[in-house]
């Protein structure tokens, strides 16, 4: 388990931007957090989908983003369209997908993933709900335990999302 830790711990670290808030004060103990709360199951399906859909967009679309306002305290990765410059230059880019570890004990094991560009919800989940809308569609959360069918379902979805379009 402690390599797969290591591996989220510095996919987490690496992609941190200076000048968003995940990188700054009381937030830096949030990674390790995320990553001691998570099953070794959560851990694998969170590098699985990381290194998938960083096949489909390059590092320079990808941030650290922490969902201090949910339930879960989700700390991970965002995935964007067009490549983040500053937090100034990224007002109107748009987040196509987000997976997050929850850094709340309760919320062990689960994987916390946010959709956009998709007019119905694009993957099966027992906890999933529209939060807000992006590009004129809902964004879905759900929140799962990382089965098989789950991951691949997380990463199909990116594919099929109108804002990778």
């Amino acid at each position: 388990m402690q390599r797969e830790q290591q591996v989220v711990l510095d996919i987490l670290l690496d992609n941190i931007r200076d000048d968003y808030a995940e990188g700054k004060g009381d937030k830096g103990a949030l990674p390790r957090q995320a990553v001691d709360n998570a099953s070794v199951e959560s851990l694998r399906a969170f590098v699985e989908i990381h290194e998938e859909l960083s096949r489909l967009v390059g590092p320079s679309h990808i941030r650290t983003r922490y969902t201090h306002g949910t339930a879960t305290g989700g700390y991970g990765v965002s995935y964007y369209r067009d490549p983040i410059i500053t937090k100034a230059t990224n007002r109107t880019n748009l987040e196509i997908q987000a997976i997050c570890l929850p850094t709340k004990p309760k919320w062990r094991g689960v994987l916390e993933v946010y959709f956009s560009g998709h007019a119905q919800a694009p993957v099966e989940s027992t906890d999933i709900e529209t939060v807000g809308r992006r590009a004129g569609q809902p964004v879905y959360r759900a929140r799962n335990v990382p089965t098989p069918q789950f991951v691949s379902q997380t990463i199909d979805a990116f594919g099929r999302s109108s804002i990778l379009s």
